[in-house]
């Protein structure tokens, strides 16, 4: 049995939110990676 949290990566059941997601992501790289790091305080 396969739920919704354990779905293939290419096996995407909502293509326009994934890619929504991803241009959010690569759009916010650098922003997403800098509070990553200040919130583990390693910066």
């Amino acid at each position: 049995m396969v739920d919704s949290h354990t779905q293939e990566q290419d096996g995407v059941e909502y293509p326009e939110i994934e890619q929504i997601l991803r241009n959010y992501f690569k759009a916010n790289f650098e922003v997403l990676w800098e509070d990553a790091l200040k919130d583990h305080e390693l910066v």
